[in-house]
């Protein structure tokens, strides 16, 4: 009895306490990787009644691909899907929270025909319950404008 008691003591206590601290420390880069916020992640559709169509049709069959419009966002990039295989993916490469729900997301976008160099872009994300507005700066010849895009999560 009092073998167990030193074997527990001094030998398997420390023992697990280098295992757990050599797991947490193992885990933390693994999380530098889930560079977006788990709230954003989902398949969003635009906030219309198409969208509502779109989404409600995604549940009822599970396709392989979503419909136009379609916004994807996995933990390292995020997917617009466009008409004919056209999607604009963006590579994410930093987020930094600007106040609650509200994040500023910097990616490489890579758009159809994807030879041409990835441009880095800046966006920001805002989360209100299950609709996510997505704000990015759309630079024509003359104007630059913010343009805001609302999406409710379908999945």
């Amino acid at each position: 009895m009092l073998l167990n008691k030193f074997f527990v003591s001094c030998v398997l206590v420390p023992c697990m306490a280098m295992a757990l601290s050599g797991g947490a420390q193992a885990a933390s880069p693994r999380a530098r990787h889930d560079l977006t916020p788990v709230g954003m992640r989902g398949i969003w559709y635009p906030k219309t009644e198409a969208g509502a169509q779109q989404c409600a049709r995604y549940v009822r069959r599970r396709p392989v691909e979503l419909d136009p419009g379609a916004l994807q966002i996995g933990d390292q990039n995020l997917m617009e899907w466009g008409p004919e295989g056209r999607h604009k993916v963006v590579f994410v490469v930093k987020v930094r929270p600007k106040r609650r729900w509200t994040w500023r997301l910097q990616g490489l976008l890579d758009v159809y025909p994807y030879e041409a160099p990835k441009v880095l872009e800046t966006y920001v994300f805002e989360l209100r319950k299950d609709e996510l507005r997505w704000s990015r700066r759309v630079v024509d010849v003359v104007t630059e404008r913010v343009e805001t895009s609302v999406y409710v999560r379908c999945v």
